[in-house]
């Protein structure tokens, strides 16, 4: 009988833990000093999902200056992800599994599509991209909002259209137009 547990790669599981994944994104974005493509007004905030410690995975929703993700972290004691992959997993220099492959996750009723990423301060996760881009939003929050599908807030208008669809005397319309 041969030994195969050599060729194998290792999950390197670790409890969820929102303190380091935000640690890993901030040392990802200091990396990233000259990227034109961040929204720096936005910082890095996650927000943890309803669960419970006996589902396969925690979930959280990372806003970053550059996307908005949700993380799945394997909960420990499970050790194996439930995941399909067209190709066999590859494996990094220290016999894990590495990170940027695509997968389909397994998760209760749904599939979904994701990344394995591996980081120091979290062991694996996978990465769900909700919103590619964070450019566009003044807030966490916003992006937050229009990552998980509800419209975002709109600006009030100041545009001199405004002014034309509401209804106005003539003195007001004069004293408008000398302005």
């Amino acid at each position: 009988m041969s030994d195969n547990s050599a060729t194998l790669p290792s999950w390197d599981v670790r409890w969820p833990d929102p303190v380091a994944i935000q640690v890993a994104a901030a040392r990802l974005m200091a990396a990233q000093a000259e990227n034109s493509a961040l929204n720096r007004a936005l910082g890095i905030h996650l927000h943890m999902e309803e669960g419970s410690f006996e589902d396969p995975y925690s979930t959280g929703i990372l806003v970053t200056p550059w996307a908005v993700e949700r993380i799945f972290w394997i909960n420990p004691p499970r050790r194996e992800p439930s995941l399909q992959s067209a190709m066999p997993l590859t494996i990094d220099d220290k016999g894990r599994v590495a990170p940027g492959q695509g997968v389909i996750l397994q998760e209760s009723s749904r599939r979904i599509g994701v990344l394995t990423a591996w980081e120091p301060e979290t062991g694996h996760y996978f990465v769900e991209t909700l919103l590619p881009s964070t450019l566009p939003f003044r807030s966490c929050q916003e992006a937050l909002q229009a990552a998980l599908g509800a419209p975002a807030p709109q600006p009030p208008r100041q545009s001199l259209s405004t002014q034309l669809e509401t209804a106005c005397s003539r003195r007001s319309l004069f004293g408008f137009l000398r302005s």
